[in-house]
């Protein structure tokens, strides 16, 4: 039994897409554009500490994707990711 389910896992990521997220526009969302562009800025000066990346989700549409300067290293999270999707 255990080796069909194992089997049937396999079959199905196999035919699997992946997955692309909605776009929209900020203002689509009831978000401000400027202020998107201003939090970007000041990541990019260097104000906010060490950040790879900004991703902005709303009502399902992805808004802003943005990664910034990055050696390539990872860092080990733990169960932040978690946290933040269970809010």
């Amino acid at each position: 039994m255990i080796r069909v389910i194992i089997f049937l896992l396999i079959i199905n990521t196999l035919n699997a897409q992946p997955f692309e997220w909605p776009r929209s526009t900020p203002e689509q969302v009831g978000l401000m554009g400027n202020h998107i562009d201003a939090a970007i800025d000041r990541i990019l000066a260097g104000e906010v500490g060490n950040m790879r990346s900004l991703l902005i989700i709303k009502d399902g549409q992805l808004i802003t994707e943005k990664y910034f300067e990055s050696s390539g290293e990872k860092r080990q999270v733990y169960s932040v990711t978690k946290s933040i999707g269970a809010t």
